[in-house]
């Protein structure tokens, strides 16, 4: 569909569909409140799940978080979980959240990945953050997730 009124529905493949890179949903896990996390890895503290719409459409992946660094060892690795039919425990697209100065402030931090996977529409995905300090000086909090289903 083309979102303006009175524009005719766009033609995919013989049926009515969505024309190449229009959002199709946008779904979003909330915020933790105020969850304080140290050294180690955090997976699908926030979490979220939705039926694909079309087979070949991608995501767009935004996971966010509050962070505090008070000694300039260690770093946050930022990442998600992706899985269909029920949360997985691996994650993809790990980066290091950097440019944050040490003990003087929490800073927010946000990383947007592409997901090029393909399915079945009606798939059950589920996505959840993924989050890695290396050091027990690093925190977090008010950490989500946001997935824009995008057709392709």
């Amino acid at each position: 569909m083309s979102g303006i009124i009175g524009q005719s529905l766009q033609v995919k493949s013989g049926k009515f569909g969505f024309p190449t890179g229009h959002i199709i949903g946008v779904h979003h896990s909330g915020f933790t409140s105020n969850q304080e996390d140290n050294a180690g890895n955090r997976i699908n503290d926030k979490s979220l799940n939705f039926n694909r719409v079309l087979s070949d459409s991608h995501f767009i992946v935004t996971v966010m978080t509050c962070r505090y660094r008070d000694s300039t060892g260690g770093r946050l690795r930022i990442g998600y979980t992706r899985g269909v039919g029920s949360l997985s425990t691996s994650y993809l697209g790990q980066a290091d959240a950097t440019g944050e100065e040490d003990g003087t402030r929490w800073h927010n931090v946000s990383i947007t990945y592409k997901d090029t996977t393909t399915g079945s529409a009606n798939d059950n995905m589920y996505f959840g953050t993924y989050f890695s300090n290396t050091t027990a000086t690093c925190y977090t909090r008010g950490s989500g997730i946001m997935v824009m289903e995008v057709a392709s």
